[in-house]
C-alpha cells in the first residue's frame, strides 16, 4: 500500500520534496487508520447497542447539523490551505482573519440550526438535543485553521498528534457509555468532547509553543469574500447532495429505515479516506506546478486520476461481492436489510474520488463560478428527484437521485466550459493510462 502511493507521489513531485510529502502522508495514513479503524469499530458497537431507529436519530442529527456546516466552516479550508502556501509571510494574518470569520459564522449558524430545527422541522426532545450538540461543534472547530496552515507548510505529524488525542479521550468515553448503558444524546455529546479537547490543543499549539499571534486583517477579509460567498453556496449545494436524503428519509420513511441506509453510507464514507487523503497531500504541490511548470502540473494532476480510478474500481468490486459478508460480520443480522443498499452505493467511491480530482483543478485554476453553477444543478436535480422517487422507491429512490445529480455535477456539465475541458480532457487520459500511473509521462 505504502509502496503504490510512495510511487504515486514521486510523480507528483519533484524529487527534493517527495520524500516530505511521503512521510507527511504516511502520519495522515496512520491517523485515518487510527481514527476510522477504532472509530468504525467504535462505531458498530454503537449501532449495534442503539438499534436502527435510535442510531436513525444520531444520524439525523449529524446530517440535519450538517445542512448548516457550510455557513459555518466558510467552506474555507482549501481558500486557506492555497493562500498559505501563496503568502507564507502573512501567515498569521490569514490564520487570525479565518478564526474570526469563522467564529461568527459557526455562532450564527448553531442558533439558526436548533431554531430551524424546532420552528420550521417541529424537532423537540432527544431529536432536538442531538441536532443542537452537533451543531456545536462547528463553534470550536473554528481553531481547526490551525490545523489548516500545517496542511499548508507539509507538517500534518502535529495535527495527527493533536486530533488524534481528542479522538483517543472520545473514544474512552464511548467505550465507557457503553459499559453503563446510556441513551443517545451522550453519543453526541461524546462527539463534541473530541472537537473542543483537539479545539484547545490547536489554540495551545500555535499561541504558546509556537509564541505567535493570530491577527486579524480587513484587507484578507475583503478579498476572499467573493471566494467565500462562492465557496459557500458550492459547499451548501453538495450538502444538499449528500445530506439531505438523509432528511427527508427520516420523514417520508422512517428513522428505521434511515439507520440502515447510514450504516451502508457509513462503510462508503469510510472507503474513500483514501481518496480524500490524496487530495489533501495533492493540492499543494499540484498548484505550487502551475505556476511553474505548465506541462508538470498536467502530469501530476493526471497521475491522481489514474490513482483514483484504479482505487475506485478495486474497492467498489470488492464491496459488490461481498457486501452481505461485510454488514453480517460488521453489524450482524439485524442490519442485513443495510446488505441490500451497500452494492448501488458503491458508484459514489468513484464519483467522490473523481470530483476530489476535479476540485485540484478547480481550485488551482479559481474556477469557483463555473463550479458553483455545476453544484447548484446538480443539487437542484437531486433534491427534485429525491422529493419524487423517495415516497415511491424508499432508500433506493434516494439513492439514485443522489447518483444523478453527482453526475451532473461531475462529469456531464464541464463540456460547456472551455477551461474544464482541459479537465475533461486530463480525467479521460487518467482513465485510459492507468496502467501508466508506475511510468513517467
Amino acid at each position: 500500500m505504502f509502496s503504490i502511493i510512495e510511487e504515486l507521489f514521486s510523480r507528483l513531485s519533484g524529487r527534493q520534496v517527495v520524500l516530505k510529502i511521503f512521510k507527511n502522508l504516511q502520519w495522515l495514513i496512520i491517523d485515518r487508520f487510527l481514527r476510522y479503524g477504532i472509530g468504525f469499530f467504535i462505531s458498530i458497537l454503537i449501532a449495534r447497542y442503539l438499534g436502527p431507529e435510535k442510531y436513525g436519530i444520531l444520524s439525523y442529527g449529524l446530517a440535519f447539523a450538517a445542512m448548516f456546516g457550510p455557513i459555518a466552516t466558510l467552506s474555507s479550508d482549501t481558500l486557506i490551505v492555497r493562500n498559505i502556501s501563496w503568502f507564507p509571510e502573512r501567515e498569521s494574518d490569514i490564520l487570525g482573519t479565518f478564526l474570526v470569520l469563522r467564529l461568527l459564522a459557526s455562532l450564527s449558524s448553531t442558533i439558526i440550526c436548533v431554531l430551524s430545527a424546532f420552528l420550521f422541522a417541529h424537532e423537540s426532545g432527544t431529536v432536538l438535543l442531538v441536532i443542537f450538540i452537533s451543531s456545536s461543534m462547528f463553534v470550536f472547530q473554528s481553531f481547526y485553521v490551525v490545523d489548516l496552515l500545517y496542511q499548508a507548510k507539509i507538517m500534518n505529524k502535529s495535527s495527527v498528534i493533536i486530533q488524534d488525542t481528542g479522538f483517543l479521550i472520545s473514544s474512552v468515553m464511548k467505550v465507557y457509555f457503553l459499559h453503563i448503558g446510556v441513551d443517545v444524546v451522550a453519543f453526541a455529546f461524546a462527539n463534541l468532547v473530541e472537537i473542543v479537547f483537539s479545539a484547545a490543543l490547536f489554540f495551545i499549539s500555535y499561541t504558546v509553543v509556537s509564541k505567535k499571534r493570530f491577527k486579524f486583517s480587513r484587507d484578507i477579509a475583503y478579498n476572499s469574500f467573493k471566494d467565500i460567498v462562492l465557496l459557500v453556496l458550492i459547499s451548501v449545494s453538495v450538502v444538499l447532495q449528500s445530506r439531505f436524503d438523509q432528511i427527508l428519509i427520516k420523514n417520508l420513511v422512517d428513522l428505521k429505515e434511515l439507520g440502515f441506509y447510514s450504516m451502508a453510507l457509513r462503510i462508503i464514507e469510510l472507503i474513500t479516506i483514501i481518496p480524500s487523503l490524496i487530495f489533501q497531500v495533492s493540492l499543494p504541490p499540484i498548484s505550487s506546478a502551475k505556476n511553474q511548470n505548465e506541462s508538470v502540473y498536467v502530469s501530476r494532476l493526471r497521475q491522481v486520476y489514474r490513482f483514483m480510478f484504479i482505487f475506485s474500481f478495486i474497492s467498489t468490486f470488492l464491496l459488490v461481492v461481498f457486501s452481505k459478508q461485510i454488514i453480517s460480520l460488521l453489524y450482524g443480522e439485524k442490519y442485513s436489510r443495510s446488505a441490500e443498499f451497500l452494492p448501488f452505493l458503491t458508484s459514489r467511491i468513484l464519483i467522490a474520488s473523481f470530483g476530489l480530482a476535479r476540485g485540484i483543478y478547480i481550485n488551482t485554476e479559481g474556477l469557483f463560478s463555473f463550479s458553483l453553477i455545476t453544484y447548484i444543478l446538480g443539487a437542484v436535480i437531486s433534491v427534485s428527484l429525491n422529493y419524487v422517487l423517495i415516497p415511491n422507491f424508499g432508500v433506493y429512490g434516494a439513492i439514485i437521485s443522489a447518483n444523478v445529480g453527482f453526475i451532473f455535477t461531475v462529469f456531464l456539465l464541464d463540456p460547456l466550459n472551455p477551461k474544464m475541458r482541459t479537465n475533461l480532457k486530463i480525467m479521460i487520459e487518467g482513465i485510459y493510462t492507468f496502467f501508466r500511473i508506475f511510468k513517467r509521462d
